[in-house]
């Protein structure tokens, strides 16, 4: 929407300074250069209004983000003392929501993830990210960094930062900034294991 917004504030800007260049010709005629000026201030104050929400919304998508790890290891605590409270009655774990594992087979590590997209979102703010479904995964963990050189391909692993956990096979991340490259990498995990992480991609937006 602020592409759109852009091309029309810059097509209207350009037909005001052509009218207001020929005056004359457009003597008596139902639109005038100030009609045009007065639209492209409205629409101005309309692309700032999302420019301040978009703003407002990464500010929370961060939030969000940097909570996470927390309620990941809280899950993963809360499980494991489920576990032993009901080692002998592993019918109650179903109220946690933690699924319950005949005895001795325990779930296989999940294998190297597999990130199979990255491209421009559709409105070109951020990227749409999909990854291959694994098998004896349960969720997915994401992390992100950002290069410091835009025509560098690679990036040091350290780098990366938790970004989320999710199910989902394909999200968009929204939280991006022009002229700057970033890395993605993903891996499995179940109860037991955490997965090898993928191969890292990277796009610039």
């Amino acid at each position: 929407m602020v592409k759109y917004l852009n091309t029309i504030i810059t097509r209207l800007q350009k037909m005001s300074k052509g009218i207001n260049n020929n005056n004359a010709d457009w003597t008596g005629q139902p639109l005038q250069g100030i009609d045009v000026d007065t639209e492209v201030i409205a629409l101005q104050k309309r692309q700032q209004a999302i420019d301040d929400a978009m703003d407002v919304l990464k500010q929370a998508n961060k939030a969000g983000r940097d909570a996470s790890p927390a309620g990941n290891k809280m899950i993963t605590q809360v499980e494991n003392l489920a576990n032993g409270i009901y080692a002998n009655n592993t019918g109650k774990l179903t109220e946690y929501g933690v699924a319950v594992r005949a005895a001795g087979q325990a779930q296989p590590a999940p294998m190297k993830g597999v990130i199979s997209k990255i491209i421009d979102d559709v409105d070109g703010e951020g990227f749409i990210l999909e990854r291959t479904t694994l098998v004896n995964t349960d969720t997915y963990e994401w992390e992100k960094a950002a290069g410091t050189d835009a025509k560098v391909l690679t990036i040091d692993p350290t780098l990366f930062m938790h970004f989320k956990t999710t199910k989902k096979n394909k999200f968009v991340d929204d939280d991006v900034l022009k002229g700057i490259r970033y890395f993605y990498r993903e891996r499995g995990i179940n109860a037991n294991f955490n997965g090898e992480w993928s191969e890292a991609v990277s796009a610039l937006q």
